[in-house]
Order: C-alpha cells, then structure tokens, then sequence
C-alpha cells in the first residue's frame, strides 16, 4: 500500500471504532443512558473522520460549477440521514462508502505495480510510454462518462420532487395525513425517502467498477508478459480477436512496429496470443456483469424507496454494498492462473 492507502485505512479503522458503539447505543442495544446532543457531536467525529474529503470534493464542485457528482450525493444524502436523527445509518453509508473506495484504490494500485513491473523488465531499446493510448478510454468508459453528466442532475432533481411534492400534496388535499402525527413527520418522511433515494442511485458502482476491470486487466496481462496499450486496446482485442489488432514482440521486432502495435508481447511465447485474447474477453464479460448486476439491483431498491419500504440500510447495499461487490468482482480480472 502506499501513504495515501495506508492513511484511509487508518482512518476507516479510527472511524469503525467510533461507529460501532455509538451505533449500539443509538440503536438501544447497549443501555447507555446518553442525551441526543452528545450522540449527535460523538457521531460526527467518525462522520467527519472517514468523510471530509467527500465534504470538501463536493464543495470544491459546487465552488467551481460541476455541482452533480458522486461527492455531492453523498454528502448531502448522509448529512440528510444525521439531521433527520438516522445518525447511525448516516455515518454509516459515508463509512462503507469509504471501504468501496479503499479496495478500488488498492487494486488500481496493484495493476499499475505490475505495469511498471514489466516496463522494467524490457529490453532497454523499447519505448512504450509516449502513446496516445495508453490514456485513451474504452467505448463503454466513454458512454458511462456521457451518461453521468446527465445522469446525476436527473436523480438530484427526483430527490427534490420526492422531497416536496408529495408532503404538499397530503397537507393540501388531506389524503393520506391521518398516517403521521403531525407536518413535521411528513416532510421528515419524505425527506429521508429523498435522501435513501439518493444514496440508492449514486452512480459509484459503475464509475468505479467499469475503469478498474480494464485497469484489473491491463495489470493481469502485464504479469504474463503482455502489454496491451490502453482500454482502447483491449476492447478491440476482445471484439475482434487477435487477428484485429496490431501486435509487436519486444525482443524481435523494430521501434516503430512495436509503437504502432495494440498489443507488445514480452517474448516470442506461442501461447500469448491466445492468452492475451482470453484476458480481454474475461474483461468484457466481468463489465457486463457489474453492470446488468448494479443496474438491476438499483432499479428494483428505487421502486422500494419510492413506496417508502426501503430504509437507509437497503440503500447503502444498493449503493455501497453493490459497490463493493462490483469493485471485487472487477480485481477477478487480474487473475488468470489458467493461463
């Protein structure tokens, strides 16, 4: 791990042992007899703790115009939680959502040490780091990138018509008011439900997972001796097989093949043709899988949230939760021991 993985994890752990008993408290499974006040401020030390980055991404955002952001939704989703009192499941989603980014910057770590790894061990005549594509992103990245842009506003704008629309409709016609005990609870069930409905769609799952299999992929091909040039590269591996790309041998061919090949091949071995192919169709499907899974899960979590049956915990699976298993299931693609 490196310092800055070294110095989240210290502060996951700092802020797990905070959590965990205050969470207990709060949830009356230890008889702690303590006031809401003190909860509250011993709550926001693990909130803040494991979370200001997020707080001050998501301001930086605001400050310089791009608002809608993974960061901004989780900051104003978990502060949301805390002020309507769900305290534990606040801290909670800010919490488990750190974890995800954890284990996303490690494996990205992981991939970049077996480049580099292999970058040392060529032959000292080729040059393979001044290539446009070793920084050009896949069609599926692309489309991800352009869909967020409008993605994001859209679900803020959800959570705020969730937010108000429906209390204003109860307090104007009455229908439905007999079920709360006041105005109060029914703009603080609303709200909560706009909130859980935010932290439901955040869009992390996918724009942490999609970038770290092709990443995951990369580094599992550099352990064997393959440098595939950028995700560009090897998604036109995978659709087109290895007759579809340009490919070089490091220690036979020239400069300028090897700098015009998708694909460098460390040794003249037979099998790293197949290999390399094998790897990148892994890599497709490993994408598809997070994506079908993390869509499918968040559609059928927002149709709770918008009945009101789901609550804080089932949003932070949708998004943390599905994160989490995405982001593992993306490393799968470092890992080719059958080749």
């Amino acid at each position: 791990m490196n310092k800055k993985q070294k110095s989240m994890l210290i502060r996951i752990i700092i802020a797990s042992v905070f959590f965990v008993p205050l969470y207990l408290i709060s949830e009356e499974i230890v008889d702690v007899d303590m006031p809401d006040p003190a909860l509250i401020v011993l709550f926001l030390i693990p909130y803040i703790t494991v979370g200001y980055d997020i707080i001050r991404k998501a301001l930086l955002g605001i400050k310089n115009g791009q608002v809608f952001d993974e960061n901004f939704l989780m900051m104003v989703a978990t502060i949301g939680a805390i002020v309507l009192g769900e305290y534990g499941e606040g801290v909670a989603v800010m919490l488990l959502y750190q974890i995800g980014e954890f284990f996303q910057s490690y494996a990205v770590g992981k991939s970049r040490k077996a480049i580099f790894d292999l970058m040392e061990t060529r032959p000292d005549h080729i040059e393979l780091e001044h290539d446009d594509r070793l920084m050009e992103k896949s069609g599926s990245e692309k489309l991800i990138t352009r869909i967020a842009r409008v993605y994001t506003p859209v679900v803020c704008c959800a959570a705020l018509v969730t937010a108000v629309v429906p209390p204003l409709f109860i307090m104007i016609t009455g229908n439905g008011a007999e079920n709360y005990a006041g105005t109060g609870a029914i703009w603080s069930d609303w709200i909560l439900r706009a909130c859980t409905f935010l932290v439901i769609s955040c869009p992390c799952a996918i724009v942490i997972s999609i970038p770290l299999c092709f990443s995951a992929a990369i580094g599992g091909a550099c352990s064997k001796g393959i440098f595939v040039k950028g995700d560009s590269s090897l998604e036109k591996l995978s659709s087109e097989g290895i007759s579809g790309v340009s490919t070089a041998v490091g220690t036979t061919d020239s400069d300028e093949k090897i700098e015009a090949a998708d694909v460098v091949f460390m040794d003249d071995d037979p099998g790293k043709p197949a290999g390399a192919e094998k790897i990148a169709k892994k890599c497709m499907r490993i994408v598809t899988q997070n994506i079908v899974f993390v869509l499918g899960v968040k559609v059928g979590c927002l149709f709770l949230a918008a009945s009101g049956i789901a609550n804080m915990w089932l949003a932070m699976f949708a998004d943390v939760g599905v994160m989490i298993i995405a982001v593992l299931n993306s490393i799968r693609c470092m890992l080719n021991r059958d080749f």
